[in-house]
């Protein structure tokens, strides 16, 4: 379970970090695979990768590069360190495992754009009928 999932997530965050450094996002490289491939043909993680990697969209292209150099600096460890990272975003962990955020930190505004509410807001009824508000987060 840690392999899979939370190595997989730190690997995301590895990439995350250098597409926003190359200013880009994960999420335009998500946005330019599901343009590119609208059907249901299954293809290798790879071949995706490649393809967005070589499109036109320069920010998809410059994100699905982040993720295959995370995947490629990565792939033979059983959990991808990120120690480094967290601390150039200002993330540390006191003695108890409280999280502290330094926004000095070299790349506390990526940590910021990662985290930061999108535009998008939508608004749901909970089960009580009163209107609530839900903001997505990058």
């Amino acid at each position: 379970y840690q392999h899979a999932y939370w190595a997989g997530a730190a690997l995301m965050l590895l990439a995350e970090i250098e597409a926003r450094r190359s200013g880009a996002s994960l999420d335009d490289f998500v946005r330019a695979a599901r343009a590119m491939f609208r059907d249901d043909r299954p293809r290798s993680a790879r071949a995706i990768l490649d393809a967005v990697a070589a499109g036109s969209d320069a920010k998809a292209a410059a994100a699905a590069r982040a993720l295959l150099h995370a995947y490629d600096a990565h792939a033979r460890e059983p959990f991808p360190s990120t120690e480094k990272a967290l601390a150039a975003l200002g993330v540390s962990f006191d003695s108890i495992g409280g999280v502290h955020l330094d926004d000095d930190a070299r790349l506390a505004s990526i940590r910021r754009a990662i985290t930061r509410p999108t535009a998008a807001v939508a608004k749901a009824e909970d089960a009580t009928g009163s209107t609530t508000t839900a903001t997505a987060l990058h």
